[in-house]
């Protein structure tokens, strides 16, 4: 068969998905390359669809098509499917191979190079980095002349690598097409989605999405072991633990249900095991089916005291939280010590949105690692955060006078006004909302009574900011509000954030900036370049790399100005998977103030980097009490020697 390159592969695809005619201009666009590259490409393509006696129909003037019937249609699909294993790049194919030899067990390199359609040095050389990531796993690979390849380890090991080099390969959108294309066939995929339904009846629970999909990719991969005779061996302890659970014969039946096989005590240990660390969508807290363990329980208790010692709140009564937590720390304290990714996408908007409650979150967790024997990663920190900060809105933040107040003043007649605070208080719950006053009280509020005011007509206050809005609060105005209260809230968080802190002393911005690290009065009119231009230091001395740049700009584009903390001052940055290599700080202030943010309702003059390795956000806070002074902020912008910068203190 004529063979394709990536790009005259991926330009097929696109003919196949797309129905109708596609010009040569229209392909070079999509491709980023020239009109004549396209017609050559598509020379090989149409020499390609001939050995299938496809034809590819080239019109003038209209373009290019494939006009199929259903069979035609299928043999193409079926071909695009096997073709997409050797249009892999390296990094993403050694991934495929590894999955492939623990799905076979053994092998040859003939055999690799002809399902991969590569050579057989290829395969070789492929095949170390697959060893490499084996024994990071514990699992061997054996090599014999005239034999073949063959898989040499524990099975607990071999089917924790599966998930390993699952889990790695999902995120680059991959082992789920293949598996679901190239491994599993549609009546075992339907088995296995029947199995699953009979244990979230059994259980009562729901499983996410995600925890559907691994499940799956666990399950199938069980049985293909089963079948080799390859099975795990658990002590008669374990065995003897999970028996005992009340849903063991039900499990064991539904299993035997729907893939008419007889499975082991040691596999039935195995999936119990495995539905431990499946995340659960919901858990009724009626049903009492889920198995749920005493160590999940007395840590989630633990969590709950912890925390509300430290926010001053009983969270006693609060049912939910106990229970949602106990059951999320079941499947999380499994996956930690198994080494399986905790996956959370809303670590960073967490980190950002709700710095108080992640802290408090990671000052509960921290002290507890070493007594578990784990360390909690930020993802899982995250999640903590998330429970426990929707417990403490059930309570209401303001108890602890954490969220703002606002006072208004309405120019319209005590109906337009009583309205108006109506509306306030259905659309922002959040806002502690007083009045309606007059305009003269308006104009001598000061910020120890409210942090803003929400007026009709203009009212001239010089202490603390006045939102001007329409009398029946459009979008726009509930947009304004929402963003100062969260800039509001944001102080006050970080403020008790400062009490929740036991290592604050006599420190000094020269205690987190080297002298390299700052620069003063520049003359920058873009955030973005400011930025670029702020992170330079950090740079140049090897602290963080160009993604981690990249991934700052992205997190202001997509999250807006959260990182202005406080007044002119940004504190800018990212995961530090994203390009961290050393722990540090760079400074950068402007000669005049720019707009931070593509919506422009937010100025800074002062730019703060932070390049931290890990979760600990100690530095960070001590930092901030420095900034949060206005001291400090007003002799940072009339600052014209480095000299001065490093020996601005905390008091």
């Amino acid at each position: 068969m004529v063979a394709l390159t990536t790009r005259q592969h991926e330009i097929l695809k696109y003919l196949f998905l797309h129905a109708g005619f596609s010009t040569t201009e229209e392909l070079a666009l999509q491709f980023q390359v020239s009109r004549r590259t396209i017609r050559y490409d598509l020379n090989y393509i149409e020499a390609f669809l001939k050995e299938l006696e496809i034809s590819l129909e080239r019109k003038p003037k209209m373009g290019i098509r494939l006009f199929l019937n259903e069979y035609q249609r299928k043999l193409l699909e079926q071909t695009l499917q096997q073709t997409d294993f050797y249009m892999l790049p390296n990094f993403k194919l050694y991934l495929v191979i590894g999955l492939q030899l623990l799905l076979d067990n053994s092998t040859t390199l003939e055999r690799l190079a002809d399902l991969f359609k590569i050579s057989k040095s290829k395969a070789f050389s492929l095949l170390e980095e697959v060893e490499k990531q084996f024994q990071e796993h514990g699992v061997q690979i054996q090599k014999e002349p005239f034999k073949g390849i063959f898989l040499i380890g524990h099975e607990l090991d071999i089917r924790y690598l599966f998930q390993a080099l699952y889990e790695h390969a999902i995120q680059i959108d991959l082992t789920k097409r293949f598996l679901e294309t190239q491994w599993l066939s549609q009546d075992m995929e339907s088995r296995i989605d029947h199995f699953i339904h009979d244990l979230e009846r059994i259980f009562h629970v729901h499983y996410s999405e995600r925890a559907k999909e691994e499940l799956k990719a666990i399950i199938f991969f069980q049985i293909r072991r089963i079948h080799l005779h390859q099975e795990v061996t658990y002590s008669f302890q374990e065995r003897q633990e999970v028996k005992r659970m009340p849903v063991y014969q039900e499990v064991a039946a539904a299993f035997n249900r729907n893939f008419q096989l007889p499975i082991s005590d040691h596999e039935m240990a195995y999936i119990l095991h495995q539905l431990k660390g499946s995340k659960v969508a919901s858990v009724p807290l009626e049903k009492d089916g889920y198995y749920r363990d005493m160590e999940s329980d007395a840590l989630a208790q633990r969590i709950i005291e912890k925390a509300e010692n430290m926010l001053g709140l009983s969270f006693q009564d609060d049912i939910e939280l106990l229970h949602n937590l106990s059951v999320h720390l079941q499947v999380a304290l499994y996956r930690i010590r198994q080494g399986l990714q905790i996956e959370n996408p809303l670590t960073e908007q967490v980190k950002y949105k709700y710095r108080f409650i992640y802290e408090t979150a990671r000052k509960i967790l921290m002290p507890m690692e070493s007594e578990l024997g784990l360390q909690f990663p930020e993802e899982e920190i995250a999640f903590i955060a998330m429970y426990l900060g929707g417990a403490f809105e059930r309570q209401s933040w303001n108890q602890k006078g954490l969220l703002p107040t606002a006072y208004v003043v309405c120019g319209s007649g005590l109906a337009t006004s009583s309205l108006l605070i109506t509306r306030l208080k259905l659309l922002l719950p959040e806002l502690t909302v007083k009045g309606p006053i007059d305009m003269d009280h308006a104009k001598t509020l000061t910020s120890d009574k409210a942090n803003f005011i929400i007026s009709t007509v203009p009212v001239d206050n010089q202490w603390i900011p006045v939102v001007k809005v329409h009398p029946l609060l459009e979008d726009q105005d509930i947009q304004q509000i929402r963003q100062l209260i969260f800039r509001e809230a944001n102080q006050k968080q970080w403020g008790r954030l400062k009490e929740l802190n036991e290592n604050l002393h006599s420190i000094r911005l020269g205690d987190f900036f080297s002298s390299t690290h700052i620069q003063l009065q520049k003359e920058v009119n873009d955030w973005r370049k400011a930025i670029t231009f702020a992170s330079q230091p950090l740079l140049n001395e090897s602290y963080i790399t160009t993604e981690y740049v990249k991934a700052m700009i992205q997190a202001v584009e997509e999250l807006g100005t959260y990182m202005v903390l406080i007044p002119k001052v940004a504190f800018i940055h990212s995961s530090p998977k994203k390009g961290v290599k050393k722990d540090g700080f760079s400074l950068l202030t402007l000669k005049d103030p720019i707009f931070f943010g593509d919506q422009k309702k937010c100025e800074v003059q002062i730019i703060v980097v932070v390049s931290l390795t890990g979760k600990e956000s100690d530095l960070f806070i001590q930092l901030f009490s420095i900034f949060e002074q206005p001291k400090t902020v007003e002799a940072l912008l009339k600052a014209e020697r480095i000299e001065t910068v490093l020996n601005i203190t905390q008091n």
